[in-house]
């Protein structure tokens, strides 16, 4: 039986790490947009997304965050745009910066970053990374379950739903967790080399 090859799922994972974390990237700027018509262009927004709802659906989310455009006399509210804008450009941001940093993370335990001491997962760069993650993960469940607020008090019960990640929550803790076993192999690692 053939041995597995591990390069070749290192090399997927820093592809789709990259991949993810470009596509996150245009998220947000395409957000940053659409934020931006919808404070400076209402009138042209707004004759757009008339026409155009059926198509598109009344409802949009991202990551648990969800807000309905229409309200009940069939009308595009701006204000739940913008404040779907608002959240997706904070919630991309922060899966960007998940998978920038799954990507750095692998790049530096193989050590092909500037910042790297070694061809060794246990360093102090790739706990603090997987720290990050973490907190990026459970801070989207909060920014979303915020922003349901926020879109329940502006708008209106009719139209935002409050909803939490949990799935956000329970993977962010399993990262930190984590990270505290790679501090102490990191511990451990140094330990070692003090010994050679």
């Amino acid at each position: 039986m053939k041995k597995f090859n591990m390069d070749i799922v290192i090399n997927i994972s820093l592809i789709l790490s990259k991949f993810a974390e470009v596509l996150h990237w245009i998220g947000v700027v395409s957000m940053s947009v659409l934020l931006i018509c919808s404070l400076t262009a209402k009138n042209w927004l707004w004759s757009i997304l008339e026409n155009s709802i059926e198509e598109i659906g009344s409802t949009v989310s991202t990551y648990g965050f969800e807000i309905s455009v229409v309200n009940a006399q069939g009308n595009v509210t701006m204000t739940a745009i913008t404040l779907f804008c608002i959240s997706s450009i904070i919630i991309f941001s922060l899966y960007a910066m998940v998978f920038r940093n799954a990507y750095l993370i692998i790049k530096t335990s193989k050590g092909k970053t500037w910042f790297s001491k070694g061809d060794t997962p246990f360093q102090s760069d790739i706990v603090r990374m997987l720290r990050e993650i973490g907190i990026f993960l459970i801070s989207s469940s909060a920014v979303s379950y915020i922003m349901g607020v926020i879109g329940r008090i502006i708008i209106g019960a009719d139209i935002a739903e409050i909803g939490i990640r949990f799935e956000s929550i329970v993977i962010g803790l399993l990262v930190l967790c984590l990270s505290q076993f790679f501090a102490y192999g990191t511990e451990l690692q140094k330990d070692v080399d003090g010994l050679l």
